[in-house]
């Protein structure tokens, strides 16, 4: 039950995967229809650092991160409520969505029913698309559904990666809300590497400024590590 509610709340503004040739679905889909097989996003709190860590076995996604409420999950500690642009979040434990690299959180205070905001994490596999053509089609996607009724703008263009902002009035299949989004590509490739990471905050209040120049810092911040630097990082 808990994972078909949160995939019908993420999956409008998501990119799910399913089918076996890879493809992306703009809308919600049910868990029948994955035929992609899992591939966990392991999750590990690196202390000295500050950081989150959300490693696939190719690349890692780090995310600045003060401190962490743990738990025990088979004698390993997992850092499910993370302290993130001030506040405590929990994540939504649905073993289904973190097996194909999808992670959803909400402030602790909130459920899914009564949420105002969220954070996604998802790991895509793209194909070898780069960060400014995902963020194009996705731009192309939601355009076509809204027309007048979506605003977007890109905040910050780096060499790897776009952040971007998305004000959606009523529309279809979207209702009211504002998406602030990181899309990354791995800096370097290498052989079979194919993934793209996007990491939205979702409000469903309009955000004052103060509040997006404080999300767009976060997301200015988070790095894509992958290969030897990777192991390296995990390793210490």
């Amino acid at each position: 039950m808990w994972f078909r509610i949160i995939l019908f709340l993420v999956s409008s503004l998501l990119l799910l995967p399913y089918g076996s040739t890879g493809q992306v679905s703009n809308y919600s889909i049910d868990f029948p229809k994955f035929s992609i097989p899992p591939r966990p996003v392991y999750i590990k709190y690196l202390k000295e650092r500050r950081e989150l860590a959300y490693v696939d076995y190719r690349e890692g996604l780090f995310i600045p991160c003060d401190s962490v409420d743990e738990r025990k999950v088979e004698d390993h500690p997992v850092p499910l409520q993370p302290f993130l642009l001030s506040k405590s979040w929990q994540l939504i434990d649905s073993l289904q969505l973190v097996d194909r690299g999808i992670l959803v959180y909400l402030p602790r205070e909130q459920t899914v029913d009564t949420w105002h905001e969220m954070i996604t994490i998802q790991r895509i596999d793209s194909e070898g698309q780069k960060s400014m053509k995902l963020y194009n089609s996705i731009l192309k996607s939601r355009s076509k559904e809204c027309g007048e009724a979506l605003v977007s703008e890109i905040k910050i263009k780096g060499d790897n990666y776009v952040i971007s902002q998305m004000d959606f009035g009523q529309c279809r299949n979207f209702d009211e809300r504002t998406v602030l989004s990181l899309i990354v590509h791995p800096k370097k490739l290498i052989m079979f590497q194919y993934t793209l990471w996007k990491v939205d905050f979702i409000s469903r209040d309009r955000p004052d400024q103060s509040r997006v120049d404080e999300v767009t810092e976060f997301l200015s911040g988070i790095d894509l590590v992958a290969g030897k630097k990777l192991e390296e990082v995990i390793d210490n």
